[in-house]
């Protein structure tokens, strides 16, 4: 008898775990599904869509004039309007750039993210950032390693809305030597 009844509730045990165990899954799936929609950040990546022209200032060091290149850029929101996706083209150096640039808003941090990859590296660019909504500007900021020297190096991208038809993005470096300087000024105007 004392056997059955430690049988019994062995198994009464067990089923009240299983039952805490499905509900505490299907807690978990329901916040996990729920984080995965677009929320209210996800609408201010739809000002980017289009076709747009780009020129392109480029700063060798930061006392050097401007090397200026054009490019066309076509961005697209995919995923159910999770990210938009950048395709990039130009010359810079006479040499023909291609590059990929992914942006997003990750509900679980509450920042905007950026990856950008290109056909003058190997590596992948990340950066993680908020939004001011009162200059409509993004501010993302990163670190990875300096091609030309291992050396780690800092960087930040300062992405501001000036009307519906043009932005920009600048990107700043800090590198050990010469500290935080401007390496280069995009301005992107809509395609007519």
């Amino acid at each position: 008898m004392i056997r059955k009844t430690i049988a019994l509730s062995a198994i009464l045990v067990i089923l009240i775990s299983s039952g805490s165990v499905y509900a505490q899954n299907e807690e978990m799936m329901k916040q996990m599904i729920e984080l995965g929609k677009p929320a209210a950040e996800h609408e201010n990546l739809k000002q980017f869509v289009g076709n747009w022209d780009m020129e392109t200032k480029t700063y060798m060091s930061p006392d050097a004039e401007p090397i200026i290149s054009y490019g066309k850029l076509e961005s697209e929101l995919i995923l159910g309007g999770r990210f938009l996706l950048s395709d990039a083209t130009g010359e810079s150096f006479d040499i023909e750039v291609e590059s990929y640039s992914y942006l997003g808003f990750d509900r679980r941090d509450g920042k905007y993210l950026m990856f950008a990859i290109d056909n003058m590296g190997t590596y992948m660019v990340h950066a993680k950032g908020d939004h001011d909504p009162e200059t409509d500007t993004y501010t993302l900021e990163g670190s990875e390693m300096d091609p030309t020297s291992d050396a780690e190096m800092s960087f930040k991208f300062v992405m501001t809305v000036i009307d519906k038809d043009k932005y920009t993005n600048v990107l700043f470096l800090d590198l050990p030597d010469t500290g935080e300087f401007k390496i280069s000024e995009m301005t992107f105007t809509r395609s007519k």
